[in-house]
């Protein structure tokens, strides 16, 4: 029975670990410049999420970089100041799960009372990481005609991952290439 019961608690324990590896957040980096391309260091940045109204802020740093890290899926107003310059935001910045946004905020010279609003959307491509991530919605989920109604069935899903058949029978599956484990 102990040992039952500490094999049950190295699971949960374990499980947390694995758990802790799924990313949940997304985040917003950029840069901040002015109009000759010169960086400016110290800029304020806010990121407003537009569903719950909090705020994330951060500061660029003496190349112009900032970046803002953990945020949950949403849409998202940035908004970018600095001393002598006009002020500069994005209306809206949709970010999905595991999403990394990049902002180009190019400042003009001016007073703080003045507002430079950009009209448009971030880049669809993903540059600041090498990895392969998707947003499942609930609906999709309840669409799937899964027979078992086995979560890893939505494995298939994911963009890279494929099954393969063995010539024993078996069923194997592979995420970009890479051999993976299914029970």
């Amino acid at each position: 029975m102990r040992s039952i019961l500490s094999c049950v608690f190295c699971l949960i324990l374990l499980s947390g670990l694995v758990l802790a590896q799924v990313g949940t957040q997304a985040a917003i980096t950029g840069t901040v410049s002015d109009p000759s391309g010169a960086s400016i260091a110290g800029a304020h940045i806010i990121a407003l999420n537009l569903a719950n109204g909090l705020s994330t802020q951060s500061q660029s740093d003496a190349s112009g970089n900032f970046n803002i890290l953990s945020l949950p899926a949403g849409n998202y107003r940035v908004t970018v100041e600095a001393q002598g310059f006009k002020k500069w935001e994005s209306p809206q910045t949709q970010l999905t799960v595991g999403d990394r946004n990049r902002i180009t905020a190019v400042l003009e010279v001016g007073g703080s009372s003045e507002v430079i609003s950009v009209q448009g959307t971030s880049d669809a491509i993903q540059t600041e990481k090498a990895t392969v991530e998707t947003v499942i919605q609930m609906q999709q989920i309840r669409e799937l005609p899964l027979a078992d109604r086995n979560p890893l069935g939505l494995v298939g899903l994911v963009p890279g991952m494929r099954y393969l058949g063995t010539p024993n029978g078996m069923r194997t599956s592979q995420v970009q290439g890479f051999p993976t484990l299914r029970p």
